[in-house]
């Protein structure tokens, strides 16, 4: 526990009524005993010393954060009046608050309330925002402000400063679902009954506005790669507006993350109507929809990367263990796809434009998914950490040896180092991030892994060029759970 400096107050205040001094000296006690060296004349004021001087030092003293004033009717008229004891006190602070703009050392304490339930507040002091003690109902309640205000530790914080947006420093025009965005930032905020139909509606855009970025294989003018390359960068604010919708959402309801699901729900169904027509592979028409596959992937890539750097794991393992039910019109039903089916990546940029371009480099997804993260995630590796979970997760829950598995294209040569499953030894940890793996015990867990183990199934992907442990180094299965 945090050890607090005692902020250190001196209050002024009437002796008259005589119940006024009770409460006041009542109010000092109760403040002593929680944390306030309080300064006051019955304490503090001894025979022989000079009642004014005392007075003026406190006022003036550096080593007084806040001059507490107990305010009811005698001593705002006296203060007004400047008569007696309140009236000099009254001088000398009025004095220290016309003088100096920094106003906060005074704070107004309302003891009393007149007929119109207004509170008597000396005129020099009548603009300070005051804490009111006067009503028993809400005392508790001002009296915990009070102590706020004087620990400095407000219920309400300004954030720290954080990054503008990526779509405003982005060198790519943002589209006109930008406004869409903040009209959804806004309902979120007042809890508006539409928001979900905003951002639903939202999502249905952002597919038809996909719809227009085909690539026309008869009317080529460059290499194909670049031609993906170009239509990736035209899709780059509507990725980065995307997140930054997912971040709003996340702070202001993630009760509707799961919404997002039925974007890559929709996403999916929009990938099976492109693959209508299959193209040979190694012909350039097999890359047509490129494009798309890495946005999708990016997508939700990044998705679950935000989610997962919030620790919002309930809401994760919805978006990666909820079916996608899409319909198929090739086949003419309904299809139950995973979350691997959205881990495609642009093969143009994985095998075609480095065989043309004679590049020493593994994949060109790696390398774009990199670079357009930058300034996006908590740190250059969150990225790859959710894409090694991702993988990690699928081949824990592949039905059979020819089960599709999560590709983790960011992971070349990857050196982020992934202790998500060596934090399973805590009970405490287990049991929150259970459902991430898509089970309800460690048994069940320690099943899942032995399966996947002993059926090779991490190494259904070629390793070489790709640096992440393998599965049965993760972690000791007789260490799951060991620990509290």
């Amino acid at each position: 526990m945090k050890i607090m400096n005692p902020p250190k107050v001196f209050i002024s205040y009437s002796w008259e009524p005589v119940d006024n001094k009770v409460k006041t000296i009542a109010l000092a006690e109760r403040l002593v005993t929680n944390g306030v060296d309080v300064v006051i004349d019955v304490w503090d004021l001894k025979e022989g010393q000079d009642k004014y001087k005392f007075m003026e030092k406190m006022v003036n003293s550096p080593e007084i954060s806040r001059v507490l004033i107990i305010c009811n009717k005698v001593y705002k008229d006296k203060a007004d009046l400047r008569k007696g004891g309140v009236g000099s006190e009254s001088m000398v602070i009025s004095d220290k608050i016309y003088s100096n703009a920094e106003q906060t050392k005074f704070l107004p304490i309302i003891f009393e309330k007149n007929q119109d339930n207004k509170p008597y507040l000396p005129t020099y002091v009548s603009s300070l925002i005051y804490i009111d003690l006067s009503d028993e109902e809400y005392f508790e309640n001002e009296y915990e402000k009070l102590l706020r205000n004087l620990f400095e530790k407000p219920i309400y914080e300004k954030p720290k400063l954080g990054s503008p947006p990526v779509f405003l420093i982005s060198d790519e025009k943002p589209t006109k679902n930008l406004a869409k965005i903040s009209t959804i930032k806004n309902s979120l905020i007042n809890e508006k009954k539409y928001t979900e139909e905003l951002i639903l509606d939202y999502f249905n855009t952002v597919i038809e506005d996909l719809k227009l970025n085909v690539i026309d294989l008869n009317h080529l003018t460059d290499e194909i790669d670049e031609v993906v390359l170009t239509k990736i960068s035209e899709l780059r604010s509507t990725k980065d507006e995307f997140l930054e919708l997912v971040k709003i959402v996340s702070r202001y309801s993630k009760d509707k993350l799961p919404l997002f699901h039925k974007f890559f729900e929709k996403g999916l169904e929009f990938l099976i109507s492109q693959e209508t027509f299959r193209y040979p592979s190694g012909t350039l028409g097999a890359f047509k929809n490129d494009h798309y596959y890495f946005i999708f992937y990016e997508l939700f890539l990044s998705t679950s990367c935000l989610l997962f750097e919030k620790d919002f794991f309930v809401e994760l393992a919805y978006l990666i263990h909820t079916p996608f039910v899409v319909f198929s019109e090739s086949k003419k039903d309904y299809l139950n796809l995973k979350f691997v089916n959205l881990s495609s990546g642009a093969q143009s940029l994985n095998h075609y434009r480095i065989q043309r371009l004679k590049s020493n480099s593994i994949n060109g997804t790696s390398q774009l998914i990199l670079e357009r993260s930058k300034g996006v995630f908590k740190n250059e590796y969150s990225i790859q950490i959710a894409d090694k979970l991702l993988y990690y997760v699928s081949c824990i829950n592949a039905e059979f040896n020819q089960s599709r598995i999560w590709f983790p294209f960011t992971c070349t040569f990857s050196s982020s180092e992934f202790i998500v499953f060596k934090k399973l030894k805590s009970t405490i940890h287990f049991n929150l991030f259970k459902r991430v793996l898509n089970v309800e015990s460690k048994e069940e867990l320690i099943t899942k892994l032995k399966n996947a183990i002993q059926n090779r199934i991490d190494e259904k992907i070629d390793r070489y060029n790709y640096q992440f442990e393998y599965l049965e180094h993760l972690i000791d299965i007789d260490k799951i759970c060991i620990n509290p």
